[in-house]
């Protein structure tokens, strides 16, 4: 069965530079999307085991309200600052499900997070979301974006997901 919650993100594929320094992640914008996606990475810390790669990105609605209906995109946008723009860093998102996780229904298997890691530039605007696409995965409740460099937390954003 296919996984329904996917973070969608753009991909560069080149190594981070060793010289660049995070100072922070500024979350902004964030909200309900529309994209198109232009394909997929294997990713085997998220609930799908693959990302999607969006582009033509553009915001519906600005609000950290998400009704759980089919279809519904959502997530944020996000400027890495630091000293070396440019320079290429490994960013890692991840996204925390509401408790207690959630649940694949073809395997059981447990999901408290979905995980991801991607090399990013310094001073460039990034995308992170999640979608829903199966009428079992509109799962209620607090959902957090987290963005990570170095083991270090620099940004969150909770969503409340409802249904409608």
């Amino acid at each position: 069965m296919k996984r329904a919650l996917m973070v969608c993100l753009f991909l560069s594929i080149s190594m981070p530079s060793i010289a660049a320094d995070v100072i922070e992640i500024d979350i902004v914008e964030y909200g309900i999307y529309t994209s198109e996606i232009i394909g997929t990475i294997y990713a085997p810390l998220t609930t799908s085991g693959k990302y999607n790669l969006v582009k033509n990105v553009k915001l519906v609605q600005k609000t950290d309200k998400i009704p759980a209906t089919k279809g519904t995109k959502f997530g944020l946008f996000y400027v890495i600052r630091g000293d070396g723009d440019d320079e290429e860093v490994n960013i890692t998102e991840i996204v925390k499900f509401p408790n207690p996780g959630y649940r694949d229904p073809s395997t059981g298997k447990l999901f408290r997070q979905s995980e991801f890691s991607s090399i990013k530039k310094i001073g460039s605007k990034n995308f992170a979301a999640g979608m829903f696409s199966e009428d079992w995965d509109l799962y209620t409740g607090n959902w957090l974006v987290q963005l990570w460099y170095n083991n270090q937390k620099l940004a969150e954003k909770s969503f409340t997901v409802y249904k409608p």
